[in-house]
């Protein structure tokens, strides 16, 4: 008898387990089966967007998923923890494709925010306090972040999603709005504020660079690690690379143009240091002297075409106010410790002009 009762103890127990995981995926799929009813309509109103059908029995969730702009997106359920229990939160993700600040990322402050501080990164304030006093930004980065978290298109977006109690959070390209709850007929104007976000951060760094390739006829090419725009400006060769470096380095910008002509043999031209590099020549205008190295197969060729008071003082602009910048074979190779963002077009500009200047200058001497 006590074996038979243990028997029906033990049927009995795995019946009610039954009826309770039953009874809750009921529960999960009344919570979520009307707000599919949107999820499926917002499908249907966007293109890049599928919607997996949760099915009149299967208790699953809705789930949308797609991509913007070659950008992945993903809107689905999640059971977020809350002590012993959970709740169910719509989470809103992206995987950003485009150059970003080196390790940027913004979160509400708490333990995550507290174990950046210990990794001695500080938080970046923007200038915006409806986003500074919501967010912690950090980044290895500092120039480049500013450069994209104080454009208008981002911080318009930012202040729009936080004004709607969404919680975002951006971490390793992985761009997250979190709504509590499941998301019904709001649906449609949560995910267009999303997509608003996701335009202003992927590729805001580079988007003056497009504008530029647009106005100018330029090729330009975009990924994760970089922007690189080539063609002709004002009838010279021009490459501009702006990259991340990797490994969570800053960003660096370089802006090649080649020089019409021909130069004398061998003519190197780069920023002179304290300890000047063997081989750089006296030259008779003292500063120039001293703030660049000058070198060449023939020295008097160099000295008759530095013979120029515009051609010095656009060398010093350029390669004297760029460290690492240089005049290299028929190039001016112009260097910046950053991302170039809205001042791309006026470091192009002096490049140009330097090249048309060597070009122009060397022409005469030849005539």
């Amino acid at each position: 008898m006590e074996f038979v009762g243990a028997g029906i103890f033990i049927v009995g127990g795995a019946a009610l387990v039954g009826v309770a995981l039953m009874a809750g995926k009921i529960a999960r799929h009344l919570a979520t089966h009307g707000a599919a009813v949107s999820w499926r309509a917002l499908a249907g109103d966007r293109a890049e967007l599928t919607f997996t059908d949760v099915g009149s029995m299967g208790f699953t969730d809705p789930v949308l998923e797609g991509k913007v702009g070659g950008v992945p997106v993903k809107v689905h359920i999640w059971d977020e923890p809350q002590g012993k229990t959970s709740r169910r939160v719509t989470v809103y993700r992206a995987e950003l494709q485009n150059v970003l600040p080196a390790r940027l990322r913004f979160q509400v402050e708490g333990v995550g925010w507290k174990l950046l501080q210990g990794l001695g990164l500080k938080d970046i304030e923007v200038g915006d306090d409806g986003i500074d006093d919501a967010l912690r930004i950090t980044s290895a980065d500092p120039g480049a972040t500013l450069e994209v978290m104080q454009g208008e298109r981002t911080r318009h977006a930012l202040r729009t999603v936080l004004r709607a109690n969404l919680r975002v959070i951006l971490e390793d390209r992985v761009l997250k709005l979190l709504q509590v709850g499941v998301a019904d007929r709001e649906i449609g104007t949560r995910y267009l504020e999303f997509v608003e976000l996701i335009r202003a951060l992927d590729g805001a760094l580079s988007r003056p660079w497009s504008r530029m390739a647009e106005r100018e006829g330029l090729s330009l090419r975009r990924s994760r690690r970089r922007t690189r725009v080539e063609g002709q400006w004002g009838g010279l060769n021009l490459t501009a690379v702006a990259d991340s470096g990797g490994g969570g380095d800053p960003c660096r910008s370089r802006i090649q143009v080649g020089i019409p002509g021909e130069l004398p043999r061998g003519l190197w031209i780069t920023r002179r240091d304290e300890d000047a590099p063997a081989g750089c020549l006296d030259l008779p205008d003292p500063v120039v002297g001293h703030m660049l190295c000058v070198r060449c197969q023939r020295p008097e060729l160099a000295v008759e075409l530095l013979d120029d008071d515009d051609l010095r003082a656009a060398l010093l602009e350029v390669v004297h106010g760029h460290p690492g910048s240089r005049v290299q074979g028929d190039a001016v190779v112009l260097e910046v410790d950053q991302f170039l963002g809205e001042a791309i077009e006026e470091k192009v500009a002096m490049a140009v002009n330097l090249a048309r200047a060597l070009g122009e200058r060397s022409a005469r001497l030849a005539t």
